[in-house]
């Protein structure tokens, strides 16, 4: 519990010895009032409905009468805030590799203490890592905020810098799910307007959702200048920076344990559950479609034309008015420019392997090296490039069944190269 939560475990304890506090009672009258009083049940603000023993409450009775109201709140332990399961040398090493090493998970770090032989393998788990590191948030933070000057700051125009997070949603009944699941809201902010150039709702947390929901955005609103991420993986994948370089992206990510580095996105964030989670009905059966149909329109028609504090005008008349350079993107190489890309060995039988499956393309190409363009999250299709650049065909997925029944096209043999006494006799 937290210290408020001691505060009103005292007031509560308080309400029940209250009738009996400031009372004379004469000999054995004090035992029937504790035993009244332990036949009655009480409302617990957290865990609802409890009944004490009568020793229980003469105990909090005559604890209030010597020491007051603190006597009556829940005692930290005296080792609160200490591991009970890591060391004092374990957890200096702990804290000196995430220091050094701010984006290692905590597996990596449990594999660093065996290694160095602090402690032994399975001796910890990595619940207690995530524990120790976040009793120690305050200083780490203090750590990587180091001789860092903090200033408020804001862009001058639309689209220079926009900045993108997901916030986790409450659980809803969806159509088709067996149970409640919860919902993820994506968005992205134009630093400079503080408008939204797109959001949505998705059933996960992943770089697919994000990838999607980024390309509608810059359909929507152009191509953004720089745009701030934190330190998600799926934000750090080389597929994310490769896309940002094709279109002029500038990605950036956020300084670990430095959420005031994208504040305008987390206040975002703060008026869409005061405005827009509330209206939705924990009761009420949605498509995912149907969620991001009212997230879109809430944005549309009414956070877009609502007066900004910090702004003094609307969202959508700032970027209008801060729009001097708004570069859209080429809308027949955008899709292009949002695949993943491989080169690949065409094997002898016409064929290229590609994240598990096989895939066919013309025997003529066997042998020779070839760039593969895809999605990585709809691997159906696959666009083949010469090394060159040069487009060659889409790749099919091997159909092995009907291969078997299908004919066999005779290919041109190969060019013989001369032999030296045939080059001889020719001369």
């Amino acid at each position: 519990m937290e210290p408020k939560a001691y505060e009103s475990e005292g007031l509560y304890r308080f309400k029940i010895i209250a009738p009996m506090v400031h009372e004379e009672f004469p000999r054995g009258e004090l035992r029937r009032r504790l035993q009244q009083a332990a036949g009655k049940h009480y409302e617990h603000p957290e865990r609802g409905w409890e009944q004490y023993a009568a020793k229980t409450i003469e105990e909090w009775l005559y604890k209030y009468r010597r020491r007051g109201l603190r006597a009556l709140e829940r005692q930290r332990r005296t080792d609160h805030g200490q591991s009970r399961r890591i060391s004092e040398e374990a957890g200096a090493m702990l804290l000196t590799l995430k220091k050094e090493r701010p984006r290692w998970s905590g597996r990596l770090l449990l594999r660093e203490l065996q290694t160095q032989g602090v402690i032994r393998p399975g001796e910890l788990h990595r619940s207690a890592v995530y524990r120790f590191l976040r009793r120690h948030g305050d200083e780490l933070r203090r750590h990587f905020q180091a001789g860092e000057e903090k200033k408020k700051y804001a862009f001058a125009f639309s689209n220079e810098c926009w900045q993108s997070d997901v916030c986790h949603g409450p659980y809803l009944l969806i159509l088709g799910e067996a149970q409640r699941r919860k919902i993820f809201l994506y968005a992205f902010l134009d630093d400079a307007s503080r408008l939204i150039p797109h959001a949505g709702i998705a059933l996960a947390e992943n770089q697919e959702y994000f990838l999607e929901f980024l390309k509608v955005a810059i359909q929507k609103k152009g191509v953004p200048g720089r745009i701030y991420l934190d330190n998600a993986a799926y934000y750090r994948s080389p597929l994310v920076e490769t896309i940002g370089a094709r279109l002029g992206i500038r990605v950036i990510y956020c300084t670990p344990y430095s959420p005031y580095q994208k504040g305008k996105i987390e206040r975002w964030w703060r008026t869409c559950a005061d405005q827009f989670l509330p209206t939705l009905d924990g009761k009420k059966v949605y498509t995912v479609a149907e969620l991001n149909q009212m997230l879109l329109a809430w944005v549309e028609r009414d956070y877009h034309h609502t007066v900004h504090a910090s702004l003094q005008t609307t969202p959508l008349a700032a970027w209008q008015a801060k729009g001097k350079t708004i570069r859209y993107p080429d809308p027949t190489t955008l899709e292009r420019d949002f695949l993943a890309v491989d080169d690949r060995t065409v094997r002898r039988d016409g064929t290229i392997s590609l994240r598990g499956r096989y895939y066919e393309l013309d025997s003529t190409l066997a042998g020779t090296v070839v760039e593969v363009r895809y999605s990585p999250f709809k691997p159906d299709t696959v666009y083949v490039y010469h090394r060159q650049g040069e487009f060659i065909s889409t790749a099919r997925v091997v159909d092995e069944v009907g291969n078997q029944k299908a004919g066999r096209k005779r290919l041109p043999p190969p060019p013989r190269s001369s032999s030296p006494t045939e080059a001889t006799h020719n001369v």
